[in-house]
């Protein structure tokens, strides 16, 4: 697989979603290949299924300011305890993120 830097787009992203994870106590940051890393915090089950998931990252997304970017696919890449729960990839639904 390719390695490539991640859009301004999904860097804007994880900068404005950060703040929702950091109240879950969840760390989050941009990766390369247009992913955003969450680790769930340590002293938290980790049981969470997909669509469980994909609701907490419309909850995150509803709460945080629009960039104006041209959008792109992001996938969002979920750890605890350093061991990979799940991946989440999110398509754009609109061009540009208004």
């Amino acid at each position: 697989m390719e390695v490539f830097e991640s859009s301004e787009y999904v860097i804007a992203k994880a900068k404005l979603i950060h703040p929702y994870f950091a109240d879950k106590g969840w760390f989050s940051t941009h990766g390369k290949n247009n992913c955003i890393l969450i680790n769930i915090a340590p002293d938290e089950n980790a049981n969470y299924t997909k669509s469980e998931l994909a609701n907490i990252i419309s909850e995150a997304e509803d709460q945080s300011p629009r960039t104006g970017l041209i959008r792109s696919s992001i996938t969002y890449i979920f750890f605890h305890h350093l061991l990979l729960v799940a991946k989440v990839t999110v398509l754009p639904g609109s061009e540009i993120d208004l």
